[in-house]
């Protein structure tokens, strides 16, 4: 029904709108799910009430975190040494020495940032081997000809600092930064410490032991602290060693193909190590690489010309002479020895040492592994001294023999004072050292064909 104003033609329009949607079903059902829809949102049991807006955060990142677990507060502490300083120091702390299933100290150097270690040798920040300068509590322990370091019982060592970039003046200066060992002190009470690593002789018979004591002497306050270390290794070639093993009470002792032993002894106060301090570091290593063109052993005729090929069996032979080459290549021998001395005096604003070193290194390189004489002559021949080929193999003489050895003395004075405001300090240093260096190489030595302008003279000496 439209109602209408009286003399009026026209409807109102809300009224109007209202017939016509009267008029259209689809229109009313569609209205009225949307407030069913609606109304079930807001009151259906089970469904989340729409919060207020006034209550809503305007960005959801910004919304209060609610703490679900509190974690304890971890700090990290790490010594510094001079801001002022470009100087990196990369310490290695004793538990890490021990912690670590390592053989050599290298190993464990290689795990810091710039420092490659490859076939036994040292590399810092691109460095050469030998250019990284090492020192034991101050004292350099590197022979001056091949700027070798000695080795130290891993036992022995309290820890390590390798200092990359321009070392401050309490180090060793080197190319390839410094490395600064230091010791143990001797112990209030007796203690020991060993280690044995071993292939049970199923690989390349390798043996490692090393053993640390510890022990306060009742005299003067003083303690001792030994340690000792051996690493025995055939490595990756085949056993074939002539007369390296002896049977000893039914035990086989002898050399292998690697061999390195290291002991060290350290004298100091209990108390205060720091006033007085004695130590002794011996090393030694035998190398003795295998070759198997050096592993003959039976009978051999020289054909009466030199030119010809020697015949070899396995079996005696008439007219065949006994033959037995060397089974292994030249064999070296090294000897180390490291003697230091140091003496503190410490007070309130600082503290001097004094400190005396002593490094001694030798090492020969010969077949036989051991010391010749002057006249001893290097030569590969078959029994014939007018034969100069020098490479004849199957005789089994190695041409070449070295000598070589260096002493080193080192006198050293530091003193470290604090200024009157404790904001600063005065550190001054000196330092003597005095080298000696000898070496003795014999590349090739034999007696054979001698040259003169028309005529060939046998019984001539070459020598380079």
């Amino acid at each position: 029904m439209v109602s209408r104003r009286p003399g009026s033609s026209r409807a109102r329009p809300a009224l109007a709108w209202s017939a016509r949607l009267a008029t259209s079903p689809s229109r009313i059902m569609v209205a009225a799910l949307f407030w069913i829809s609606l109304l079930s949102l807001q009151g259906a049991p089970g469904r989340a009430a729409t919060a207020p807006a006034d209550t809503l955060p305007a960005d959801s990142a910004r919304a209060p975190s609610r703490v679900v677990r509190r974690f304890p507060p971890v700090e990290v502490r790490a010594p510094f040494f001079d801001p002022r300083s470009s100087e990196t120091v990369h310490v290695v702390s004793g538990t890490a020495l021990r912690s670590f299933p390592i053989d050599r100290l290298a190993d464990l150097l290689a795990l810091q940032p710039g420092v490659v270690a490859e076939a036994e040798e040292l590399h810092v920040r691109g460095g050469r081997a030998g250019e990284t300068a090492v020192a034991l509590d101050g004292l350099s322990i590197q022979e001056p000809l091949r700027h070798r370091a000695l080795e130290v019982p891993l036992l022995a060592l309290r820890g390590a600092e390798l200092v990359s970039g321009a070392p401050g003046a309490q180090y060793a200066s080197g190319i390839a930064g410094a490395l600064d060992l230091s010791t143990a002190d001797p112990g209030e009470r007796p203690a020991v410490a060993w280690r044995w690593h071993s292939d049970g002789r199923t690989g390349t018979h390798f043996d490692r032991v090393a053993m640390r004591l510890d022990a306060p002497l009742e005299l003067l306050g003083l303690g001792l602290m030994t340690a000792g270390e051996a690493t025995l290794d055939d490595t990756a070639l085949p056993m074939l060693r002539s007369i390296s093993r002896r049977s000893i009470a039914g035990l086989s002792f002898g050399w292998r193909a690697e061999n390195r032993m290291l002991g060290l002894i350290k004298l100091a106060p209990v108390r205060e190590p720091q006033r007085f301090t004695a130590q002794l570091l011996v090393g030694r290593q035998v190398h003795r690489p295998y070759d198997p063109a050096w592993t003959l052993d039976g009978w051999v005729y020289l054909p009466a010309n030199p030119k010809a090929t020697p015949d070899f069996s396995p079996d005696s032979l008439p007219g065949y002479r006994r033959y037995r080459a060397a089974d292994h290549l030249a064999v070296t021998d090294q000897d180390d020895l490291a003697a230091l001395i140091s003496v503190s005096t410490l007070r309130a604003r600082g503290h001097g040492t004094l400190s005396l070193g002593w490094l001694r290194s030798r090492a020969v390189t010969s077949l036989s592994g051991g010391h010749e004489t002057g006249d001893f002559v290097h030569r590969a021949s078959f029994a014939n001294e007018i034969n100069g080929d020098r490479f004849l193999v199957l005789w089994g003489d190695y041409p070449l023999y070295r000598e070589s050895g260096s002493d080193v003395l080192t006198l050293r004075g530091d003193v470290d004072l604090a200024t009157k405001s404790g904001g600063g300090a005065l550190k001054a240093g000196l330092g003597l050292t005095y080298e000696s260096v000898s070496m003795l190489e014999w590349d090739w030595q034999f007696i054979g064909w001698g040259w003169t302008p028309g005529e060939i003279t046998p019984g001539a000496t070459d020598s380079l």
